[in-house]
């Protein structure tokens, strides 16, 4: 477990490092994967149209599900396809 105890937590502070720790190569990411991956690994959505879904979702508010539909980026069955694909899917 890295040791934390060189991050200052002072709300006025400008560097906010952790001293002598460096940062990892590359992330750990686990779980499963989202629905924008899955829609692209299927074919259905390409990874521009994901960026530009994912900036409308932001700018919106809304479910990544219904912005892909309202927006024409995929079909209602491509979504439930990639949905039901995804582990623990209810």
């Amino acid at each position: 477990m890295p040791d934390f105890s060189d991050f200052n937590f002072d709300p006025f502070q400008t560097d906010f490092s952790f001293g002598n720790m460096t940062p990892t190569a590359q992330a750990d990411v686990t779980g499963p994967p989202t629905l924008g991956i899955l829609l692209i690994e299927m074919g259905a959505l390409t990874l521009e149209q994901l960026e530009e879904a994912l900036k409308i979702q932001l700018e919106q508010g809304a479910p990544l599900a219904q912005v892909l539909l309202e927006g024409g980026f995929c079909s209602q069955d491509q979504v439930i396809t990639a949905l039901r694909a995804r582990p623990n899917y209810g």
